[in-house]
């Protein structure tokens, strides 16, 4: 959705109408897929142009790339949805990086063959459960690590509750903006002492809003939503129904406005809709994130329009993103802060209009969220990410051991780093390298690549003849320029010719 319209489309990426524009995306995408296929996935900070790269803000590549405002600003949502950061706060080479190891620009951001296909059945939960039942009380729970100490034969380790316990080698996989919550004896080497200071996470909370019924899918909707608009709170949405259909729910990615969180502060910005309702600011209300407020919200109500929040269907068949037209969803509230708002003229009736429709068609019946960035031992989510500059210093000891100490955690990862998949990759990696210490691995085999799933291979990302063939915006204007210099070359050469025979 953008600007209060909504409309149908199928791909990893909404449509683009305008020639002009549809050029720009198109150029947009395969330039950051050739610029990644530079990029060494194990060692971004190798890549040819890592330096100028690195100097670069994402902000900055999409002025550079882009034209068109349409382009700029889908690109400034694909930062934002993809690693919960502004474009202006994030490095160019590691977010390209970042793209390029996830499988380049389509794969990361599609919902088939990409990025946010699979769930697992019961909760992806289970897998640290299952492992903490094999291991029985070797786990340890709310102990956190407060001092390591590695200057005898072992490793002693103490916790929070003034635990001690002592090991050969230690894994640490949690995320580098942590590991300075811990005291090293000896010190961190400078290097990574000064790296982990320096990758903030990045902030984000998921919403979920449970239904009476999956409505979306009874029109043949897939509950998949995108939002082109800087002021919404949330910016995609996705279908979290459990397997067997039973809790019907819409999974939200809300963003905090960065704006307020610097001005009142993140607890604040967090709560800005009930800071609307005294009087504060300037709002928008996005249905599916305070449908539970909802009667507070009718008091701040100044007019009812269906141009807030539209949800994109999809094909069951192909699991494509499609979006429907609006309907009466979107409230948008203006607060003054001298007197109370009023309903405009008609106002009453599409308040009822609206009424009717929340209780009869869309059917909330429960509403939770998970604020990532209250978690002191996660910090935030995703993943950590790379400031300008900060890749080509000091990113080269993000894995590097220290003594036997080791490091995993998904930022660490080569391959799907961020996700899931890159936590198990490093988890592996920095396993072998114990072991290889140990003497029990060879060294060669510390990075083998698995071979890829059989039940759940990833089909190549294909292109077009046009997507890589049509010209840039740029190229365009050049044709137009040389050909118009030809067409008046000719056309001055035909003059003279003619008054040649006079």
């Amino acid at each position: 959705m953008f600007q209060g319209k909504t409309y149908p489309f199928r791909g990893a990426f909404p449509p683009v109408w305008n020639p002009i524009a549809y050029l720009d995306y198109n150029n947009l995408w395969r330039t950051m897929d050739n610029m990644g296929k530079e990029i060494p996935a194990d060692a971004p900070w190798e890549a040819p142009h890592a330096e100028e790269w690195d100097k670069m803000t994402m902000k900055d590549l999409i002025d550079k790339i882009c034209w068109t405002a349409t382009a700029r600003r889908f690109a400034s949502l694909f930062v934002n949805i993809n690693v919960t950061s502004e474009p202006h706060e994030v490095s160019a080479l590691w977010f390209l990086w970042y793209v390029k190891q996830c499988g380049g620009t389509t794969r990361i951001f599609s919902v088939t063959n990409g990025g946010q296909e699979r769930k697992f059945v019961g909760g992806s939960g289970q897998v640290s459960e299952r492992i903490m039942d094999l291991l029985g009380d070797r786990v340890k729970l709310r102990r956190p690590v407060t001092y390591v100490d590695q200057s005898g034969d072992n490793i002693i380790i103490e916790t929070l509750n003034h635990e001690l316990y002592e090991c050969r080698y230690l894994i640490s996989a949690i995320p580098p903006t942590l590991t300075a919550k811990i005291h090293f004896r000896p010190e961190l080497p400078s290097e990574k002492n000064q790296l982990i200071q320096r990758l903030p996470m990045g902030a984000i909370i998921k919403c979920m809003m449970y239904y009476k019924e999956a409505f979306w899918k009874k029109k043949d909707y897939c509950g998949c939503m995108i939002i082109e608009d800087e002021e919404a709170p949330i910016s995609i949405t996705l279908d979290d129904t459990k397997p067997d259909g039973s809790l019907p729910a819409i999974m939200g990615k809300r963003k905090i406005c960065e704006l307020y969180a610097k001005v009142l502060g993140s607890q604040e910005a967090l709560h800005s809709y009930e800071e609307s309702i005294k009087g504060y600011a300037y709002w928008r209300i996005n249905f599916c994130n305070h449908i539970g407020p909802l009667k507070a919200a009718v008091r701040c109500v100044e007019f009812l329009m269906p141009q807030f929040l539209g949800l994109l269907k999809c094909s069951l068949d192909n699991w494509q993103p499609v979006v429907i037209k609006p309907g009466a969803i979107g409230i948008t509230s203006r607060v003054v802060k001298t007197q109370e708002p009023s309903l405009p003229t008609g106002g009453i009736s599409a308040l009822s209009s609206l009424w009717d429709f929340l209780l009869t068609e869309l059917q909330p019946v429960h509403y939770e969220e998970k604020n990532w960035c209250e978690e002191q031992y996660s910090g935030g989510c995703y993943t950590a990410y790379f400031p300008p500059g900060i890749m080509t210093q000091y990113g080269r000891v993000i894995r590097q051991p220290m003594g036997r100490i080791y490091f995993a955690g998904t930022e660490t990862a080569t391959h799907w780093s961020g996700y899931m998949e890159g936590a198990v990759e490093a988890g592996e990696r920095a396993a072998v390298e114990v072991l290889t210490s140990l003497g029990k691995v060879a060294k060669k085999d510390i990075r083998v690549q698995e071979p890829e799933s059989e039940d759940v291979p990833a089909v190549e990302i294909t292109h077009t003849f046009w997507e890589r063939n049509l010209p840039s915006v740029a190229g365009l204007l050049k044709i137009i320029s040389f050909s118009t210099s030809i067409t008046a070359l000719w056309f001055v050469v035909y003059r003279s010719r003619l008054l040649s025979r006079f």
